[in-house]
């Protein structure tokens, strides 16, 4: 999401470059190019390029469309634009002139629609303003979410020579799938007050029992914020087993759930532990569900030494971005 100058204006009266670099997953000079766009273009000598500005912008604008061609079907693009043969070293040349670069995709769900997020995220802001400025201790949140980890875990990425391929070796079977729930508090340190892992898929016995197993005062309500998976609404699914549904559990222990904004992961703190675990999980390569155990075990207590303050405050800088977005 590339911001315009005036966003940036705002946000700079809150934040500081360097914590938006963090926020919005950039560098601080990309941040500093937005807020001072150059517009004059550069005055060059020698002949006259094929392919003018107005190509270059257009280009940049079919792009941002059709962000998965490669260079050979964008050279084709531009031969039919200005009906001049245009080579793939030609295309190769003026994507890095135009700071284009060819990179791993990040995919959002297609179903984060923008004006409806826009009226979730007010809806959910509104939620977050109502509880931490009226007195509520911080330390009443909650956060819950669930990750899904396989027995073929290895790490991603790794050194070589510059030119050549860094090979590893991991089991070509995934196995079964297995579900980590994971649930913390804002709280300096010692901040994951409940996990578990669960074989197969979340369903709604095993997270009713996650639930359950949450030991807090009920003299103190606290606020649990979480995501619209299905089975964090369950009702029928729960009646059909004879539990009290997950609303009810949860005022029975006098938790309130706060539901997030519909396909928005990164406003739930629990995500940046679910990174610090996923890393730590493929470096210990666990092949049996007793080693991702004892694997997920080991990084969690390391874990409960992380400020998990900085992970609520980190997800409501977010939310707070997303608010000055769609402001305008």
């Amino acid at each position: 999401m590339k911001l315009q100058p005036h966003h940036l204006t705002q946000l700079r009266q809150r934040f500081f470059r360097k914590e938006l670099s963090d926020i919005f997953e950039t560098s601080e000079m990309t941040l500093w190019r937005w807020e001072n766009p150059v517009n004059k273009p550069l005055q060059k000598k020698g002949p006259k390029p094929k392919v003018n500005q107005n190509t270059l912008k257009h280009l940049g604008f079919y792009l941002k469309r059709n962000s998965d061609l490669n260079q050979r079907e964008i050279a084709n693009y531009l031969s039919q634009q200005i009906n001049q043969p245009i080579s793939q070293q030609t295309v190769s040349l003026l994507l890095r002139k135009s700071n284009i670069t060819y990179k791993k995709l990040t995919y959002q769900y297609s179903e984060r629609k923008k004006h409806k997020m826009a009226q979730e995220v007010w809806r959910f802001s509104s939620l977050i303003k109502r509880y931490i400025p009226t007195g509520i201790v911080p330390s009443k949140l909650l956060a819950l979410d669930e990750c899904s980890f396989h027995l073929n875990e290895a790490p991603r990425r790794g050194y070589s020579l510059k030119g050549t391929r860094t090979i590893s070796q991991r089991p070509g079977n995934k196995g079964v799938n297995h579900t980590l729930i994971l649930c913390i508090q804002f709280l300096e340190s010692q901040g994951v007050i409940h996990y578990k892992l669960i074989k197969g898929g979340l369903k709604t016995q095993s997270f009713h029992d996650f639930l359950q197993g949450i030991n807090l005062s009920s003299q103190e309500k606290h606020y649990l914020f979480l995501d619209n998976a299905k089975v964090h609404h369950a009702k029928k699914s729960c009646l059909k087993l004879d539990l009290p549904t997950v609303r009810d559990l949860l005022a029975s222990k006098n938790i309130e759930p706060v539901y997030s904004v519909p396909y928005t992961p990164e406003l739930n703190p629990v995500e940046l532990c679910f990174n610090i675990i996923r890393q730590s999980v493929e470096k210990q390569r666990p092949r049996t569900f007793e080693e991702l155990e004892l694997a997920i075990d080991k990084v969690v207590a390391e874990l409960q030494k992380e400020n998990f303050i900085e992970f609520f405050r980190h997800a409501f800088a977010k939310l707070t971005a997303w608010r000055v977005f769609f402001n305008h």
